[in-house]
């Protein structure tokens, strides 16, 4: 009787249901897909992610330097006998504009006049360029800082536009400083323009800003 019951028993746990090693190995294959799968979903979420930060960091840093190019430039004070701004324009043969004025804007308490130069100037063996700060201009302690990177209109459409009226009262733009102080005089406001490319290496994805710079302190001589 014990022996029939054993036999019984064995026979049971035989056709028991189970997992066999095939099975084991299409559900592991499976699960491996199906993490792949929200592996890369989830990098490229990532990236993406990362990608629209730096693209509106480097549209808040665009917009914060020419507000401060802005500020800066409306501030420039002449030297005596001269007009506001020293110089500036497009040189012949070259892309390398700039803008160059004296200033007390960063130093008002002291009523020190500083030297200042904006620049654009092409990468080298690049189609884009990049916005450069130069303090103390001509000093040997000049220093120059890149403030607006990827701007690529300069090669096209200036940078830089200088309004002015004439004697007549006729208005005109120019991308160019005229040399005499009695034109210089005449400039009321300066023109920025800057396409920036803020998605550089990928897909472009500009920013077009535009704005005026009027020259509160400029007097006609």
């Amino acid at each position: 009787m014990k022996r029939r019951m054993s036999l019984r028993i064995d026979e049971g746990h035989r056709h028991e249901p189970g997992i066999t090693l095939v099975e084991l190995l299409v559900a592991m294959s499976i699960l491996a897909v199906v993490t792949t799968m929200i592996l890369m979903s989830w990098f490229a979420l990532q990236r993406s992610y990362a990608s629209t930060v730096k693209s509106d960091q480097a549209r808040v840093d665009a917009r914060e330097a020419v507000t401060r190019m802005v500020m800066e430039i409306r501030a420039a004070q002449a030297q005596p006998g001269k007009a506001v701004l020293a110089g500036g324009g497009l040189p012949e043969g070259g892309r390398r504009e700039w803008i160059d004025f004296w200033t007390t804007f960063n130093h008002p308490d002291e009523l020190l006049l500083t030297r200042y130069e904006y620049r654009w100037a092409p990468t080298t063996g690049g189609s884009t360029g990049s916005i450069y700060r130069i303090v103390d201009v001509g000093s040997p302690g000049q220093r120059e800082q890149l403030v607006v990177p990827n701007v690529v209109n300069g090669f096209a459409n200036s940078v830089f536009q200088y309004l002015s009226v004439d004697a007549y009262g006729t208005p005109s733009a120019e991308t160019t400083i005229p040399t005499s102080q009695a034109l210089l005089a005449r400039i009321s406001a300066v023109e920025i323009h800057l396409m920036v490319d803020v998605n550089p290496g990928k897909s472009p994805s500009y920013m077009d800003i535009r704005t005026t710079a009027q020259l509160r302190n400029q007097r006609q001589f």
